[in-house]
C-alpha cells in the first residue's frame, strides 16, 4: 500500500513539474518585424470611406499568432504636416491574436502619416504614408471611374449585375418609364432620380416618401467618391417588391425581392444606413 502511494505522489511531482517546465519552455514574445498589419487603411490608395479599418495580426518570433495582446498593445496614430488631424477609432479584439481599428475622419488630408507602435517602436512597415484621405463629407470626386474602380480595387463586373441589367441591356427610356409606372404603380411610393453633372435630382412618387433619405444619402456618398456619367434610375421605397412578372420589365431598384419579381434588389435600407452614418449618429439625413 505504501509502495502504490509513493509510485502516485511521484507521479503527481512529475506531472506537477512537468507542467511548469512546459509553460515555461513554451512562452513566446511578440515580433514586431513579423507581426502583420493589413487591410484599407494601410493602403496608400485607400481613397474616401465613410470608414476605414485597420487590422493587426500579432506574431511571435516564430512567426505563429501571438494571442497575449489587447487592443492597447499597440497605438495607432494619424499625423497630419499641419498637426490637425479629427477622427473618431474603436478598436476590437477579434481573438488568436487580431486586432481591428475602426476609423472615421472628420478632416480632409492630401497626405497623412500611420503609425503603429508598442512601446515606442514601429510595428511591421510603420510609418504608413497614406494619400487623399478625405472625410465622407468632402465631395471630393475622381475625375476618372476607371481610375476609381481601379484604386479601390472594384472587380470590373459582377455576374449578378449582368443578370439584373440583362432584360435592358437594348436601352430605356427611363423618363418615359416613370410617367408609365405612375399610372401602373398608383398608390406606390418610389423614386425618379436623375444625375445630371454628377448633382443628384429627384422627384417623389407616392404618400409615404420619408425612406428617400436614406437612397439620398447612398447617391450623394457615391457622387462624393466619383464623377459618375449622367444618368437615371428608380427607387422602389416601400417594404415590398413592385415589378411582378405578370408586368412588362421595369428597372426598379429595391430593397427586397422574390422569385415572382423583377426588381434589382441593392443593399437594404438598414446596411445603407448603417454604411454611411457607422460610428456617426449625427450624420445629416439629406
Amino acid at each position: 500500500m505504501a509502495g502504490a502511494l509513493c509510485v502516485q505522489f511521484a507521479l503527481h511531482v512529475l506531472l506537477v513539474f512537468g507542467i511548469r517546465c512546459t509553460i515555461v519552455t513554451c512562452e513566446t514574445t511578440l515580433s514586431l518585424d513579423k507581426t502583420l498589419v493589413f487591410g484599407p487603411g494601410v493602403n496608400p490608395k485607400q481613397g474616401q470611406l465613410p470608414l476605414t479599418v485597420i487590422y493587426i495580426q500579432a506574431r511571435d518570433e516564430d512567426g505563429n499568432n501571438y494571442t497575449n495582446v489587447t487592443p492597447d498593445t499597440f497605438a495607432v496614430e494619424h499625423n497630419d504636416p499641419s498637426g490637425r488631424t479629427l477622427r473618431m477609432m474603436e478598436k476590437y479584439n477579434l481573438g488568436g491574436g487580431l486586432i481591428v481599428y475602426v476609423c472615421r475622419f472628420y478632416s480632409d488630408h492630401l497626405t497623412l502619416t500611420l503609425s503603429i507602435t508598442n512601446d515606442g517602436k514601429h510595428v511591421a512597415q510603420s510609418p504608413y504614408k497614406l494619400r487623399n484621405v478625405f472625410s465622407d463629407y468632402c465631395s471630393c470626386p475622381f475625375r476618372s471611374p476607371q481610375q476609381w474602380q481601379s484604386d479601390y480595387e472594384c472587380p470590373l463586373t459582377d455576374p449578378q449585375i449582368v443578370e439584373d441589367l440583362e432584360p435592358f441591356k437594348s436601352g430605356i427610356n427611363v423618363s418615359e418609364l416613370s410617367q408609365r409606372g405612375v399610372r401602373e404603380y398608383h398608390g406606390w411610393s418610389f423614386i425618379h432620380y436623375s444625375i445630371i453633372g454628377n448633382k443628384l435630382y429627384r422627384r417623389k412618387f407616392g404618400t409615404i416618401t420619408d425612406f428617400h433619405t436614406l437612397s439620398d444619402m447612398t447617391l450623394l456618398s457615391v457622387l462624393h467618391k466619383v464623377r459618375l456619367p449622367d444618368m437615371e434610375l428608380i427607387v422602389n421605397l416601400g417594404d415590398w417588391p413592385m415589378n411582378t412578372m405578370s408586368r412588362s420589365p421595369y428597372p426598379i431598384f429595391s430593397w427586397c425581392g422574390s422569385q415572382g419579381t423583377r426588381d434589382i434588389v441593392w443593399p437594404t435600407w438598414d446596411l445603407m444606413r448603417s454604411t454611411v452614418t457607422g460610428m456617426d449618429s449625427s450624420y445629416p439625413l439629406v
